[in-house]
């Protein structure tokens, strides 16, 4: 999951401030967080309106060993002409880590209308919303470095070959304006092992935090193409970001 400093403004979500997006290198503001924010945002996630949303399942890096919340969703609360979006995991973050949002999101919380009525989309609206519902992104489609390819072949089912082609095609991955490094795909490929399932599941992440991806992979370092060269991948149409 990406890290951003609360209240600073969101790039996945141009528009809106970050609230909430916390990560182990970082501090964060802890303390007490009234128990009424607290369960009102639980409130407020059981059916979140999303007019963007972020792909992948996210686990809490806070944890000393491993997750012990994923979160998927994200909420957006308008407040004094802004709108702020925090993660699911904001959650588990303040009951668990003791995180203390700011102060300004709390009291917009507490104001929130659920948000599935007109009263909250009046409020979205007016705080700025309405830049969110009009962004529009052009599909995305990779071409696939012949190394990927190879790679898909070689560890793949051949019923599940054009599958995964397609799917590491047209999955857009978190990465500005250029294309992802090819490195990315092949992390994916070998995480998911052959198997068309953990193959979903690992690509999910990469469109989350493709950062992550790579580290699991052993192919986050400066080394990254030796290590790919020791395993025989093809670097044609590699570039670093």
């Amino acid at each position: 999951m990406p890290w951003y400093r609360d209240l600073e403004p969101a790039d996945l979500v141009p528009g809106a401030l970050a609230v909430g997006w916390l990560g182990r290198e970082h501090t964060f503001s802890t303390g007490t967080t009234r128990e009424e924010v607290f369960r009102r945002l639980r409130q407020l996630f059981v059916d979140p309106f999303q007019p963007l949303v972020t792909a992948g399942s996210h686990g809490c890096t806070l944890c000393q060993f491993e997750p012990e919340r994923r979160g998927t969703a994200n909420l957006f609360v308008p407040g004094q002409g802004v709108i702020y979006v925090c993660p699911e995991l904001i959650l588990h973050y303040i009951n668990a880590h003791r995180y203390a949002p700011p102060p300004e999101f709390c009291e917009a919380v507490l104001k929130c209308p659920d948000t599935r009525t007109m009263e909250y989309k009046k409020l979205f609206l007016a705080n700025g919303g309405r830049s969110l519902l009009h962004q529009r992104k052009t599909p995305v489609t990779y071409v696939l470095a012949p190394g990927v390819e190879r790679e898909i072949v070689r560890l793949f089912a051949s019923d599940d070959v054009d599958y995964v082609r397609t799917r590491l095609a047209a999955q857009e991955l978190p990465m500005d304006q250029h294309a992802p490094p090819p490195r990315v795909h092949i992390a994916v490929i070998w995480l998911s092992k052959g198997d068309r399932t953990r193959f979903d599941h690992e690509l999910n992440g990469a469109s989350g935090d493709w950062r992550d991806t790579l580290g699991a992979a052993g192919l986050a370092n400066s080394d990254w193409r030796e290590v790919l060269m020791r395993r025989g991948v093809d670097l044609s149409g590699f570039e670093a970001p």
